[in-house]
């Protein structure tokens, strides 16, 4: 009865406290850090405090409510982690026009090791995360694990979105970076049937026998904020 009534009296109040989400640097500026702005608008009483990081935390330890994240909860986090989808999302291959003016649209996966690669080397606690090819998904649901090799790389995923739109190389980019580009013309497509699978946003949380009404009015913004992949309509 006593977790009855202090829900019944959550229910009948207005949400407060600290809500404490780690995110990665690129989709947490771009998307997600407007989304909890509108969100703690809408619930004053309530602080949210947003740690930008490229390594997933473990949560628990570090004290946060959750991650708004690439991908699943990690297989050795599978069993103390809730996950939820909030969007889907795909990583495409994409260059500047100026780019495939000089050196040509690649036709096939083959000819990308004739053509610059952009590099994102981002920083990972996966030992198995490799740099040095791209798992993309076909025609049909195959996959081709493709070395991959050029020039330039960076552990900022911006550096290299900047070096493509000058024209250095081709990347592969998630789609809620790029979409606005690639509808603008910017950024062209290249090989759209091939894309990196398994890159939808989730959020990731300890689990918990009982989640405060914070975090569940959160998780239920950030879905109805996402499920429509506002970077598709920009």
């Amino acid at each position: 009865f006593k977790d009855v009534e202090e829900e019944l009296r959550e229910r009948q109040s207005e949400p407060a406290g600290l809500i404490r989400i780690a995110a990665t640097f690129g989709f947490g500026r771009l998307w997600l850090g407007p989304a909890l702005a509108a969100f703690q608008e809408r619930h004053p009483k309530l602080q949210i405090q947003l740690q930008l990081t490229e390594s997933l935390p473990d949560l628990a330890r570090e004290g946060l409510d959750g991650a708004v994240w690439l991908w699943s909860a990690p297989e050795h986090r599978a069993a103390e982690w809730v996950s939820r989808r909030l969007a889907k999302n795909q990583r495409v291959l994409v260059a500047a026009p100026s780019y495939l003016e000089k050196h040509g649209t690649p036709a096939t996966l083959g000819d990308l090791s004739k053509h610059a690669c952009l590099i994102v080397r981002e920083n990972s606690s996966d030992p198995n995360q490799r740099f040095d090819s791209w798992l993309l998904k076909g025609p049909g649901g195959k996959r081709t694990r493709l070395p991959v090799r050029g020039p330039l790389s960076s552990n900022s995923g911006e550096m290299v979105r900047d070096w493509c739109l000058a024209g250095h190389g081709i990347m592969l980019r998630s789609l809620w970076d790029v979409a606005p580009l690639l509808a603008s013309g910017t950024l062209i497509h290249v090989l759209p049937e091939h894309t990196m699978p398994d890159a939808d946003v989730h959020w990731l949380a300890p689990f918990r026998p009982q989640v405060p009404r914070r975090i569940r009015l959160l998780l239920d913004h950030l879905q109805q904020t996402f499920k429509r992949e506002p970077w598709r309509t920009r």
